[in-house]
């Protein structure tokens, strides 16, 4: 029972150790750039199987700007404490479960040791990259003169909804909602949707179907697809809503 957090505390250090020389050769790599070592201090990072804790040194650049030259290559942020993968495995935890609920069973279960302050933190953190990202992806659909061939399906399946949910401070919001997927698959009695993919998101409907869209274009060719829709029938999921995501590409409802 002593081996697994034997065995982790060992690779951590073993990381951190890896982290050191690793950090020298980027600055002896970037030297002519970097004049003047200002400080050098510890930072740990936790990982999925451990707390990673590596000595790094700040730099000064010619303009006499503080950079921390491994933290800037490897992409940690200033005051980062958990790896990328934590991170959104933590937001994925919490998506369906409470914010405590995700900091016990990450730490019975892993070698993550979280608050539930700091999962909440974690939530809205991923939630605006998601969200920027999302952004991001619509602005390509907009200005792009033509897309990467997506996937070729002959039924492509699409169900939205939308429901308010009440907030702190007695404020509501509307949750806009929407799975697409390629089918179902039969394990004895049991069914489960294939390839699902969802997109959630608080924006306004217009912003919500043009997410769509733009997941949609940028997964799936849909020239010769017949798309099958649900909805509750509210105003913002009526089957009109769907027309201009999939471009009439044969609707059913």
């Amino acid at each position: 029972m002593r081996f697994l957090p034997f065995s982790c505390s060992l690779l951590t250090q073993l990381k951190g150790k890896f982290i050191e020389p690793a950090s020298l050769c980027i600055f002896s790599c970037n030297s002519l750039h970097f004049l003047l070592a200002k400080n050098r201090d510890s930072k740990t990072i936790q990982f999925t199987f451990g707390a990673v804790n590596f000595q790094h040194t700040l730099l000064g650049d010619r303009e006499g700007h503080p950079h921390y030259v491994f933290d800037e290559w490897i992409g940690f942020r200033k005051y980062q404490r958990f790896s990328p993968l934590v991170e959104v495995k933590v937001a994925e935890l919490a998506s369906e479960c409470t914010y405590r609920e995700t900091a016990r069973v990450l730490q019975e279960w892993t070698a993550v040791h979280i608050s539930h302050q700091t999962v909440g933190s974690i939530v809205r953190r991923v939630g605006k990259a998601q969200a920027q990202a999302d952004k991001e992806m619509v602005e390509e659909l907009e200005e792009a003169a033509s897309l990467s061939k997506g996937k070729e399906v002959d039924i492509l399946f699409a169900e939205a909804d939308g429901v308010f949910v009440h907030g702190t401070e007695k404020k509501s919001m509307e949750v806009h909602h929407a799975i697409v997927y390629e089918g179902w698959d039969m394990n004895g009695k049991r069914v489960s949707i294939r390839q699902p993919k969802v997109i959630m998101t608080t924006v306004s409907s217009d912003a919500f179907w043009k997410e769509v869209q733009a997941f949609a274009a940028h997964h799936y060719s849909l020239e010769k697809a017949q798309i099958v829709t649900n909805s509750d029938g509210g105003k913002d999921t009526q089957q009109r809503s769907f027309k201009k995501p999939f471009h009439n590409h044969g609707i059913l409802s």
